[in-house]
């Protein structure tokens, strides 16, 4: 019920078709970006739908969280936000797909069907278990998507990054 609706997100995802994403967001709550697979509602950045297309021309930097292992401010513009933490692999061409159910794990908290629960929720999960084989899978990467079922559409409410961490 929801691949064909994740199909569509991650093909906006892959060719940066803000406007089509924008359509795909939840109207009211927007759409949560986390770095890690720990999502920080207080904190982690929220983007209404609307907003999208000047927060990808926004020159200046955003606050997206800290990196982990240093605890330094992820303080990078959109575009490079995206390439590090939203698309940093061919996740439309994912060899592992699943729906409510991690595939990627490693140390950190994973709070994610905490935040978002299977009962309202679907995640998502587009899974690489590893890029080169000289790292032996220490280099894993996944991409959440996070859906909620409203007013009879499927709507994207979080996108959350996560990869094999210190």
């Amino acid at each position: 019920m929801i691949a064909s609706r994740a199909n569509e997100t991650i093909a906006a995802i892959q060719n940066k078709d803000f406007a089509k994403l924008a359509t795909l967001i939840h109207p009211q709550k927007g759409v949560q970006f986390s770095p890690y697979s720990y999502l920080q509602p207080s904190t982690d950045v929220i983007v209404p739908a609307s907003g999208l297309a000047a927060l990808w021309t926004n020159p200046s930097p955003t606050h997206w969280g800290m990196y982990d292992g240093s605890g330094d401010s992820i303080d990078l513009t959109f575009p490079n936000y995206w390439a590090k933490f939203v698309y940093n692999a061919n996740f439309a061409a994912a060899p592992q797909i699943s729906y409510n159910t991690l595939l990627g794990k490693g140390n950190m908290t994973n709070n994610v069907f905490s935040i978002y629960p299977t009962s309202s929720y679907i995640t998502v999960e587009y899974h690489f278990p590893g890029i080169d084989p000289q790292f032996q899978g220490m280099d894993w990467t996944s991409l959440r998507l996070v859906f909620v079922y409203t007013a009879g559409e499927w709507y994207l409410v979080a996108i959350v990054h996560d990869q094999h961490t210190m």
